[in-house]
């Protein structure tokens, strides 16, 4: 959710923010043949409800549906309701599958989660990846299934995060 939440998507639509955050993942990643999206599983039972209605998911706008065309009048409120997050990340991985988004890949492997499964994005085809399967709900450790997957096939493996927990996790795996 971090490169979400770096997009301003104030007064955009759900699907010009959908592009903003493939081509800054894209943007991100370039130079690299193969880039890795790991979104959170957010769940209404976790042990994180308590943190999220702290910092008042509860206060967030609900959508029954996201749509393409919708404008964003507030994105902060947006971002602020678990559930919204949830369709959101899901909305994106659904538009990111479509013709004129996987054009944008050129020859990169596109890794992307979405609930509890990963898609496999190439600029000709989308395959569901069964290893990549997860039911870990953060991010943080469900990226170290990723990394641990791209490292049987890559000699390099980078992984981009603000988070500090990630930081930690990697020099803990660290060999």
């Amino acid at each position: 959710m971090a490169v979400v939440q770096i997009v301003h998507g104030e007064n955009l639509t759900f699907e010009e923010v959908s592009d903003k955050v493939l081509n800054k993942v894209l943007s991100d990643g370039r130079g690299s043949s193969h880039t890795d999206v790991v979104f959170v599983i957010y769940q209404e039972k976790s042990i994180k409800t308590a943190e999220r209605a702290e910092r008042g998911s509860k206060l967030g706008i609900v959508f029954n549906q996201i749509q393409p065309g919708h404008r964003i009048k507030n994105w902060k409120r947006i971002l602020a309701s678990t559930e919204t997050k949830a369709k959101l990340t899901k909305f994106m991985a659904e538009n990111w599958k479509e013709l004129r988004q996987s054009e944008k890949l050129h020859d990169v492997i596109l890794m992307v989660t979405s609930g509890e499964r990963c898609f496999r994005f190439t600029k000709d085809d989308v395959t569901e990846i069964t290893e990549l399967r997860s039911t870990h709900k953060e991010a943080d450790t469900r990226m170290m299934i990723h990394v641990n997957h791209a490292a049987a096939s890559y000699r390099n493996v980078v992984v981009i995060s603000e988070d500090t927990d990630v930081f930690i996790i990697l020099l803990s795996l660290h060999s």
